[in-house]
């Protein structure tokens, strides 16, 4: 059979052509593990100090509406941009901070770089419990309070934080911009 279908250079042929897919896998694999790598030696620490349970559950139970999370904005976020404006300006930084309807941020300059925190609320879809709500137009939104540092990153949640670990929030995305 082996005669038939070419020899040995066949069944070389047939072994690469097998082992391709593999080939891309372990690429794919090594990548995610220097991404992963590269995120442990930036040493990105998680904040475990956190809300009381009651009101964990009580999040998890009953999701914000948007006017909780302008409410919380209000309360929790714009004191702490206040503290750390008040901050820098102690230090003599060339800060502002804004606010409009739905957000509110902070604007650090420094040479010619320009560092932004923006705290707003966003929306989505909440999980489909049954076949009916499936479709995602059909779902009731849940908003959540939003932190976001400049035009790359992607938006982080921040809902339910304290005004001291939005300020620790701050602060750590402030030195990174800092330190990059």
């Amino acid at each position: 059979m082996l005669l038939l279908a070419g020899g040995l250079g066949a069944l070389q042929a047939a072994t690469l052509v097998a082992a391709l897919p593999f080939c891309v896998i372990m690429i794919l694999l090594v990548a995610g593990l220097f991404r992963q790598m590269n995120a442990d030696l930036t040493g990105e620490t998680l904040n475990t100090e956190g809300a009381p349970l009651s009101q964990q559950l009580r999040r998890i139970m009953t999701p914000a509406s948007r006017t909780d999370i302008l409410k919380e904005i209000e309360r929790q976020g714009l004191p702490a941009l206040e503290t750390v404006y008040a901050a820098l300006g102690a230090e003599d930084s060339d800060a502002e901070i804004g606010r409009d309807e739905a957000a509110a941020w902070l604007i650090v300059r420094h040479a010619d770089r320009v560092f932004m925190y923006r705290l707003g609320a966003r929306s989505r879809a909440r999980p489909a419990v049954t076949q009916r709500e499936a479709p995602v137009g059909r779902r009731p939104l849940e908003w959540r309070l939003t932190a976001q540092t400049g035009a790359g990153e992607r938006p982080h949640d921040i809902t339910g934080f304290t005004q001291a670990q939005i300020v620790a929030d701050v602060l750590d995305k402030l030195q990174g911009w800092r330190l990059a």
